[in-house]
């Protein structure tokens, strides 16, 4: 069964129109009764060439930034699907090849996109309903692997006592800065962090890389907590 938003297929630029549109249906591509991922998405090719795949043609995607949060969406749900998928016959074979460089690398650019996406378009309401639907993607990453780095869920501020907290994201200039002042890609980190909505505390931080190794650490341990969730 394909499930991919018309909407999406028509936002690929023209130029590379059926590259990208393949590969926007193999991420498209879900069993009908659980909504996870298929093992025939993943036929024939390793999930570090999966990996590797999706930059590529995230590449032809067209730069408008409505466009490529669109992917990125998919991105996020295919990244914790090949972790956590429980109805392919594969997925120990399918889990262990994903390199951590390929994680953080695509979850990193996940955060930097959604950061980026907010920047550019204070204010757009229709843009502001898909991005909240982008960012919960990326905090459910975080929340997932939170719990296996630091010892157990958090349930409460510590300061205020309050049940209200939340994931989100920043950005941050790597130890070091950039060199003779020129600021690259490379030079800016991508943070998720846990707050208190009441109090503003900080409860929480992590680094895009501490989210794809603890994530997986969880695969090579089995996932048990979130296998079979869609």
């Amino acid at each position: 069964m394909i499930i991919v938003s018309v909407q999406l297929l028509s936002a690929v630029d023209s130029r590379h129109d059926e590259l990208a549109r393949m590969e926007i249906c193999n991420l498209g591509t879900r069993t009908a009764t659980t909504g996870n991922y298929s093992a025939e998405t993943l036929r024939g090719r390793s999930a570090k060439d999966f990996a590797r795949r999706t930059r590529q043609r995230i590449a032809y995607i067209s730069g408008h930034p409505r466009q490529r949060e669109h992917v990125w969406n998919l991105v996020a749900k295919a990244l914790r699907n090949l972790r956590y998928g429980g109805d392919w016959n594969a997925a120990e074979q399918v889990a262990a090849p994903i390199a951590d460089e390929s994680l953080k690398s695509l979850i990193g650019e996940l955060g930097n996109q959604i950061h980026n996406l907010g920047c550019e378009h204070q204010g757009d309401e229709a843009l502001s309903i898909r991005l909240e639907a982008l960012r919960s993607e990326a905090w459910r990453l975080a929340s997932i692997a939170s719990p296996a780095a630091c010892g157990g869920e958090v349930e409460t501020c510590r300061h205020c006592g309050s049940v209200d907290l939340s994931w989100m994201t920043a950005q941050t200039i790597r130890p070091g800065g950039p060199l003779n002042n020129l600021l690259n890609t490379n030079d800016v980190e991508c943070l998720f962090f846990l707050g208190c909505n009441s109090c503003s505390e900080t409860l929480r931080t992590m680094t895009a890389d501490d989210v794809a190794a603890n994530m997986s650490a969880l695969a090579s341990n089995g996932g048990q907590s979130e296998r079979g969730e869609a």
